[in-house]
């Protein structure tokens, strides 16, 4: 497609071009690389003078950029960028979609000054952002995914079924923001086997199930992105079935391609949640090794406000002094 482009010098589609290809690029080269692409998207198109497109590639690439690993304090500074050029062209709609992103930034990295960060930020929208988001299911769907990431981060078991729910059955078929799906497909697992050992309910296990199988088909196009993620699905998996050498295999390999691949948010999930594995098979001093490094890894991520929750609750278990 972008050969086409430059064949037949194509510039007034070229940022349209690059938004929705690069969205496919990253389930084959790795996610670092690929979305830069769309800071060449929005030069395109703003080059031939197509805002809509410009705020789409703005949109895509801090929506990706806070699952690719990259430090959250410059994630924040690449949000500010883009939110300030969506705000002066009035692309009101991506913006409510970048919303629930920036709710997520700021719960990871303070929660205390969450309020603040949001006003500062969303205060030229108003009451426009639920009427947006009403007109636009796929940002009612970002809102679901977000509001269940948050909740499963946090560990916050009173709302973690019903927000998953929510997610799960708001139902929208479209092939947009295709680079949102394996983000979905992740999360949604991991809480999916979480909530099977909490419940007991086998519908979360097959769901669980149906969503490491996705991830695996992933991993098989590109080792580099999803490799991880799947073993660490599998991991989930093999401790629902009580498969304890299996799932230790699984969470080590987790931690190892995240840490390869240069994944550091993944790479702290999958030492907290291997943490919360050796804690509950009795295996309490492997289990602090790995709470000790999602801590690590959380900050150097710059989670503060995350690493912190892990800290006080291996400070409540372990009694730390």
């Amino acid at each position: 497609a972008k050969k086409l482009v430059s064949q037949f010098d194509a510039k007034e589609v070229a940022g349209e071009v690059i938004a929705i290809s690069t969205q496919a690029i990253g389930y084959i080269e790795p996610m670092q690389s690929a979305i830069e692409f769309h800071v060449l998207g929005h030069k395109s198109a703003l080059e031939a003078g197509d805002i809509g497109f410009a705020s789409m590639n703005c949109s895509l690439y801090i929506s990706n950029l806070l699952w690719s690993g990259l430090n959250l304090n410059q994630v924040q500074k690449e949000f500010d960028k883009a939110h300030s050029f969506m705000e002066q062209h009035s692309t009101w709609s991506l913006l409510v979609i970048t919303g629930p992103l920036l709710q997520s930034i700021g719960k990871l990295v303070s929660v205390e000054e969450l309020p603040l960060f949001q006003e500062r930020k969303y205060q030229s929208l108003g009451p426009m952002a639920e009427f947006h988001r009403e007109k636009n299911p796929f940002a009612t769907k970002i809102f679901y995914l977000h509001n269940m990431y948050q909740t499963f981060i946090f560990r916050n078991f009173d709302r973690l079924e019903d927000t998953a729910d929510e997610f799960i059955d708001f139902k929208i078929q479209t092939w947009t923001a295709l680079n949102t799906h394996n983000v979905q497909c992740f999360i949604c697992g991991l809480v999916s086997f979480l909530l099977y050992r909490r419940t007991n309910k086998n519908v979360w296990f097959e769901r669980g199930s149906e969503f490491k199988l996705m991830m695996k088909r992933w991993s098989e196009c590109s080792e580099w992105n999803f490799l991880h993620k799947f073993h660490l699905l599998e991991a989930e998996e093999h401790f629902c079935n009580k498969r304890l050498e299996e799932a230790k295999l699984s969470y080590d390999a987790a931690v190892s391609f995240s840490k390869k691949h240069k994944f550091v948010n993944d790479e702290a999930l999958a030492c907290e949640l291997a943490g919360y594995f050796f804690l509950e098979i009795g295996e309490r001093s492997r289990s602090l090794e790995y709470f000790i490094d999602a801590h690590e890894k959380y900050h150097e991520w710059g989670a503060t406000a995350k690493a912190t929750s892990v800290y006080k609750y291996v400070e409540s278990i372990f009694r730390l002094r």
